[in-house]
């Protein structure tokens, strides 16, 4: 800026405006200097000149907006309240306005309260017992606006009301070199710790027991709540019940409400109503739950009591056989259809309404005629298992083959050891009989006494033949058999000249044709096909012996070949007479020597016949029917 002096004129003046800012600020120095003068109207030895040690002047603005900061409790450890236990707690120290300088705060704990306790229901905390008695000092460096003091709680197992105690600060001092150091306003800085009650003062609640298990008969049950800890003061504690598998007002009755427990008061009774009633019912259960306790009463572990209504009323089931069927079974063999060799048997439980839960039964197998029951059936021993809701379940005993020629063997099936709440019926055990097999007393053949060839020629004459009668198979009993000659079955030869005579006979229906089947290296077979319902498959012993029965209705022609390294016989039948044309079958030798079906051919056919070229096998189904 510029100053004028008029002639005649010694003063001026300089005014400068110190602005505030509201920012936290140290003392602030500035210099106000005068330069640059000039004269005018005068001669030169009269100009103005400016006194070297007056031309500037200091001007101090003072620290302002408290620069070191205003020292304070933080809103939240001002009041602050913690549960008892051996843990440390911190209370916060705010520096706010300015963070200048470091400053050392001093602090204490001491026995006291804001108010008066007895008017919140509470106690001076003992130092010592209570919080651990400290004083020390923490350091708010330059910069830092918050600093924490630990503050100690000590644990105890006394029942307490909640306990107050203070944190004073004693001082608080700005670290500096200046020789005087500001001063902090630290009046009133003191912060209260309230130790929550503790160790159930008022008491701890919960059920007496969680657990409970009824009959439906029962009528009432009664389930105690019980107060640990302390009795102090009025507290209450709500109860309700909840359903599960039982339902409230089907099987149980209880009425939600709130338990007033006086001061010093520990027990509560609660009663719930069980209905009985007549349904199978399995095992049902509901809960009883304390909630919502009262200022100062704690809920305990237990507050949840599950009851369990046992299953009533057969409700898991009566198990038994549905009836008592002898079963007759054969070994599994080619002759024997599947359902001759399996036996299936029905587990049940009854009531029909008695399915409640996961119910087992085992069973076993006991031989009546002193058999082997694991040589013979398959399984001999296990269990049953009806899960939940499962009022049926199947077993399958199957008969074994084996090589043994057997009698009738009878075994008894036999439940027992039910499991899971059921118990056993009336119908516990049912026979199965397994049949003969294997020409149990055994197989006879007869020969001449010199070899076991199945013919001998003699010279006629008065002379006696011996022949040997052998039994195989089945040997473990006494047994007759009877013999006698045949008549007209002998023939005479004379010279080379043979003549035919009857060497076998086979009784019954009259035959269509006889098939001699490939050999595949055993003894011979031929299938003879009978014009009414059956055909015989036979197998060379000396003489033709049945080994398979076919059911094929009225049949006439049969042809044999070997295809892909197998034996098949292809079969027309089923017409009766010229005017009706027939089907055929093809079937498949297996290795157990038994015919097996691998094909039905329904093309109106009177006779087949079998070629292959060039590896490839072809059937020729031949039709010839009169055209009236």
């Amino acid at each position: 800026d510029v100053l004028f002096f008029t002639e005649g004129s010694l003063n001026e003046t300089i005014a400068v405006q110190l602005l505030d800012d509201g920012v936290p600020e140290e003392k602030e120095e500035y210099r106000v200097i005068l330069s640059d003068i000039s004269t005018r109207g005068v001669p030169t030895t009269g100009i103005a000149v400016l006194d070297r040690q007056g031309s500037e002047a200091m001007l101090t603005a003072e620290a302002s907006d408290e620069p070191y900061g205003v020292l304070t409790f933080a809103p939240y450890s001002k009041l602050l309240s913690t549960p008892e236990g051996n843990t440390t707690i911190h209370i916060f120290i705010n520096r706010e306005f300015g963070s200048l300088g470091a400053i050392n705060v001093s602090y204490e704990t001491v026995r006291g309260a804001l108010q008066d306790p007895a008017l919140r229901e509470g106690a001076l905390a003992e130092p010592g017992l209570d919080f651990l008695p400290q004083s020390g000092s923490v350091l708010l460096r330059e910069g830092q606006t918050s600093v924490a003091i630990p503050i100690t709680i000590l644990d105890d197992d006394v029942p307490e009301l909640q306990e107050f105690f203070l944190v004073n600060i004693t001082s608080a001092v700005l670290m500096t070199y200046f020789p005087t150091a500001p001063k902090f306003d630290i009046q009133g800085l003191v912060a209260q710790v309230t130790i929550d009650g503790n160790d159930g003062i008022r008491g701890i609640i919960e059920w007496q027991s969680t657990s409970y298990e009824v009959n439906e008969t029962i009528g009432i049950l009664t389930l105690v709540v019980y107060r640990n800890g302390g009795t102090y003061g009025n507290v209450s504690v709500f109860f309700y019940a909840q359903n599960l598998e039982a339902h409230l007002g089907v099987d149980f009755n209880a009425t939600s409400s709130i338990l007033y427990f006086a001061n010093g008061e520990r027990h509560k009774f609660v009663e719930v109503l069980i209905f009985n009633d007549d349904l199978p019912e399995g095992d049902e259960k509901f809960q009883l739950i304390l909630v919502n306790p009262s200022f100062g009463l704690e809920l305990g572990d237990n507050t949840t009591a599950t009851v369990t209504i046992l299953a009533n009323d057969d409700g898991h089931g009566i198990i038994s056989f549905n009836n008592s069927q002898h079963f007759l079974l054969r070994e599994p063999s080619s002759m024997s259809a599947p359902s001759e060799n399996v036996a299936t048997l029905y587990i049940v439980r009854d009531p029909p309404q008695g399915t409640f839960g996961t119910v087992t039964a085992q069973f076993h197998i006991t031989p009546l005629n002193g058999s082997n029951a694991t040589e013979d059936l398959v399984p001999t021993q296990g269990f049953i298992v009806l899960e939940d809701g499962v009022r049926v379940k199947t077993l399958q005993i199957s008969a074994v083959l084996d090589e043994e020629p057997e009698i009738n063997e009878t075994f008894a099936i036999t439940l027992s050891n039910p499991s899971g709440g059921a118990r056993l019926g009336e119908s516990l055990q049912t026979l199965i009989t397994v049949l003969q097999n294997q020409a149990p007393l055994g197989l006879f053949r007869i020969f001449p006494l010199q070899n076991r060839i199945n013919s001998v020629t003699v010279e006629e004459g008065n002379s006696t033949l011996y022949f040997r009668v052998s039994r195989s198979n089945g040997l473990e009993m006494a047994v007759s058999v009877e013999w006698e000659t045949e008549s007209h079955t002998a023939y005479g030869m004379k010279g080379d000249v043979p003549v035919l005579s009857v060497f076998q006979t086979f009784p019954g229906e009259a035959s269509s044709a006889w098939c001699i089947l490939p050999s595949q290296g055993g003894d011979p077979l031929a299938l003879r096909v009978g014009r009414g319902l059956g055909s015989t498959l036979y197998r060379w012993q000396g003489v033709f012996v049945p080994l398979q029965t076919l059911d094929i209705p009225d049949a006439k022609h049969c042809i044999t070949f070997i295809m892909n390294g197998s034996s098949y016989v292809a079969v027309t039948h089923g017409g009766q007479g010229e005017a009706r044309a027939s089907n055929s079958s093809l079937f498949k030798l297996g290795p157990d020597l038994n015919l097996t079906l691998e094909q039905s051919i329904p093309v109106e056919s009177g006779d087949i016949k079998y070629f292959s070229v060039e590896n490839k096998n072809y059937l020729i189904i031949l039709n010839q029917r009169k055209r009236s």
